[in-house]
């Protein structure tokens, strides 16, 4: 029997039915069938959408990071595309980069924090703004602004750390927030720099070799933990220096052809201002030019040139972060000299951050030539950094730098040495930002606490995803006269792993004897960092490159494709920036 709607019995109506029973089972069938429908479809379809199916590439984009199930809740918001999920990975990091800068009251830290607020910045436009090849052309640029906000959060701690702030109890779990989602970001960067926008394609992208493997579980042992920021410690002038100091043999190298030599010499530096102790320049000391220079913050601003004549000057040269584009200039190594004597253990209240006597803060381009700078604060001193540079595309030619522990610290960014002497004792290269030595004078020198050992390196790679680390490309590794004579007393070790994924490469090095069979050394007693650090050299000479006693965890490169990753045209990406420096480079594979 049928009816229309408005036939229907109104409910409380006496009707009744015949095949009421039937009805009742039909239903009841049919809802347990729905209920048993919902009850697999529902988690499915929510698993789906906490993969990211339903918002496109998500779930793909989250496998290829170290915290995928982090990812997953931060990106489902995100339209699943690489631009939509960098914009909703970068604004949150940009907030909990505030939170951290509004709970601090360190201006060193508060001045990190802005910087790396800042890449953030700069990034986001590029990612959500760019085109699909502007943001392929900004790669580099995008994976180094990345790592360094990374490790501007990190030093931040080292440095309420080492000054036993209250703030340090609680900036850990905030700051470890911060880097996750920051590296997050990176990695999905790095996924989209190597396969394009196909997200589906995506995997998990370090920034090392293609045939290294993390070894998380080496023999059956996992990593220690961290051991946190802090490096505490396990005569120079012997180095012969064969130039005269002249302007001549500062401008041009010994090896450079007559015609270029004579292209160099024809054109004589210029100089908007000349800094002399004697009175004879515009200003006496360096900060009082720094300070009247122009500082437009642009990276487009005209060089400014300050040449500072021989003496000895004792100030702390701070290059601040709008002061773009600045060249410092002197007579000669070991004629402009820059000298300070702070140091963590005996200046009060001193970070190895604050410790440099020439800081190179966050100032786009700087160029060094022809002087050196040095920290007196001698052993005792324990962290005592000569020279720290934390700003993007730094180059030094013919400079010397030289302290003991901790001489020169390249912090963040892109840098590049040329001809340069570094002279120390413990971890007296260190830092996370990218820096390559091409042709450098590298000296380990006796220490004055009896016994100490020496390591030339500790890189501080904190992210797989990371591209930082020191490459040095045909430097000379070699010691101070005194310690030569004393090696089985103070043995030297080429590096050692200061954070998880430390990264250091020689491209034929030339090794002298001093330098132990091992190579390279543990960061303690643990097996911190050493499967999971890349220490490798390629083609070394000298009478101490036999490898045959070298640490296992270490790497021999055979193949010059993956040696070439580490030149300056790739690893600073120096085509880029070199040539228009006036100072000696090679971009020649190796």
């Amino acid at each position: 029997m049928t009816y229309d709607d408005d036939e229907r019995p109104m409910v409380g109506s006496s009707y009744r039915p015949k095949s009421r029973r039937c009805c009742i089972v039909s239903v009841l069938s049919v809802s347990l069938a729905l209920i048993l429908i919902l009850a697999i479809a529902i988690p499915v379809g929510m698993n789906n959408a906490k993969k990211g199916d339903d918002n496109g590439g998500v779930s793909p984009a989250c496998d290829a990071t170290s915290y995928p199930d982090r990812c997953r809740q931060e990106m489902k918001s995100s339209d699943g595309t690489f631009e939509g999920m960098s914009k909703v990975g970068l604004m949150s990091s940009d907030e909990n980069l505030q939170t951290l800068q509004n709970s601090t009251s360190n201006q060193d830290c508060h001045d990190l924090l802005e910087q790396a607020r800042e890449s953030i910045r700069e990034v986001f436009n590029e990612t959500v703004y760019g085109t699909p090849d502007s943001r392929l052309a900004a790669c580099d640029d995008m994976q180094t602004k990345l790592s360094a906000a990374i490790e501007q959060v990190d030093t931040c701690q080292t440095i309420l750390d080492e000054l036993q702030s209250p703030e340090f109890q609680s900036y850990p779990v905030p700051a470890q927030n911060a880097t996750q989602i920051l590296s997050i970001v990176l990695a999905i960067t790095n996924a989209f720099c190597k396969y394009g926008g196909d997200i589906k394609q995506w995997k998990e992208t370090f920034n090392l070799p293609d045939d290294f493997n993390f070894n998380f579980n080496f023999d059956g042992e996992q990593p220690a933990p961290s051991p946190g920021g802090q490096r505490r410690l396990l005569n120079a002038e012997d180095f012969e220096d064969t130039s005269d100091g002249s302007f001549e043999d500062a401008v041009v190298p010994s090896w450079m052809d007559s015609a270029t030599s004579r292209h160099l010499l024809a054109r004589p530096p210029s100089y908007n201002v000349i800094v002399a102790k004697d009175g004879s320049g515009k200003y006496r000391t360096v900060m009082e030019a720094i300070n009247k220079a122009p500082q437009s913050g642009k990276k487009d601003a005209k060089r400014y040139v300050i040449y500072v004549k021989a003496g000895i000057y004792n100030e702390q040269i701070i290059v601040p972060k709008k002061l773009t584009n600045l060249m410092i200039i002197g007579d000669g190594i070991d004629k402009t000299i820059f000298t300070g004597s702070r140091s963590v253990m005996l200046t009060r209240g001193m970070t190895t951050f604050a410790s440099g006597t020439m800081i190179i803060s966050g100032a786009f381009g700087f160029i060094g030539k022809f002087f050196t700078v040095r920290n007196t604060a001698g052993s005792a001193g324990h962290q005592a950094v000569a020279c720290r540079v934390s700003a993007d595309q730094v180059a030094f030619y013919r400079v010397k730098f030289d302290s003991f522990q901790d001489t020169l610290y390249a912090h963040t960014f892109r840098q590049f040495y040329s001809q340069c002497i570094v002279q120390g004792t413990v971890d007296f290269m260190f830092g996370n930002g990218n820096a390559v030595f091409q042709n450098c004078q590298i000296i380990a020198k006796k220490s004055q606490l009896l016994g100490q050992q020496n390591t030339y390196t500790a890189q501080g790679r904190t992210d797989p995803h990371m591209n930082t680390g020191l490459a040095f490309q045909d430097c000379n590794f070699d010691a101070a006269r005194d310690l030569k004579q004393n090696v089985k007393q103070y043995p030297t070790f080429l590096g050692r792993p200061w954070k998880q994924y430390s990264v250091c490469v020689l491209l034929r090095p030339t090794l002298q004897a001093h330098i132990d069979p091992k190579g390279w050394m543990p960061w303690n007693t643990t097996s911190f960092g050493l499967y999971t650090s890349f220490f490798a050299e390629y083609k070394g000479k000298g009478p101490g490159s036999n490898t045959r006693y070298r640490v296992k965890w270490s790497h021999q490169i055979k193949d010059p494709r993956t040696a070439n990753k580490y030149q300056a045209g790739s690893f600073v990406r120096g085509k880029n920036w070199l040539p228009d420096l006036g100072i000696p480079y090679s971009l020649v594979s190796v």
